[in-house]
């Protein structure tokens, strides 16, 4: 089991500091790049705490057209090098990833070294799928990502929209 701190897309204006605990090989990761192996357990609740309250934080929560997800990460592993619980350069290394698919990530975490696990998800769906609503904001690409413009995401929405202001 691990702890994931990360934060969603609730639609394609607002997001939610959403931390969980899971299985390490859930079936819904993409992958993942291990920062650090040798955190003892006082460490590793010191990154907890700090992580726990950078995510409560919701002035750090993205905002459309002004980050995603990734960016939010991005900022988080700075927080953690600038704590010093993580190596120098993390934090610009993971600016530079804001915008990138599972693929890119992957390329550039093993170039530097970095250890990778694959994730189940990566496996099953096509490359390029976001996970939230904001996945595919840029600062030079301001599209939304899979879910505002899935068609059919669009009607089962609708649907339910004038299902709900009908109960009023």
């Amino acid at each position: 089991m691990c702890r994931i701190h990360r934060v969603r897309g609730l639609d394609e204006e607002r997001f939610s500091y959403d931390p969980r605990t899971q299985p390490l090989e859930d079936s819904i990761l993409y992958g993942r790049c291990e920062l650090r192996r040798d955190l003892t357990a006082k460490d590793l609740a010191l990154v907890e705490n700090a992580l726990e309250n950078f995510g409560q934080d919701e002035t750090k929560l993205p905002e459309r057209g002004h980050g995603n997800c990734q960016s939010w990460l991005a900022e988080a592993v700075k927080m953690l090098e600038v704590e010093g619980f993580i190596g120098v350069g993390e934090g610009k290394f993971w600016t530079e990833r804001v915008g990138e698919k599972a693929e890119e990530m992957k390329k550039a975490c093993l170039e530097q070294g970095k250890i990778w696990g694959q994730g189940h998800l990566q496996k099953t769906i096509a490359k390029g799928e976001g996970t939230d609503a904001n996945y595919e904001q840029t600062q030079d690409n301001n599209e939304m990502g899979r879910l505002s413009t899935d068609e059919r995401f669009k009607e089962v929405m609708e649907g339910l929209n004038a299902a709900f202001q009908g109960r009023g």
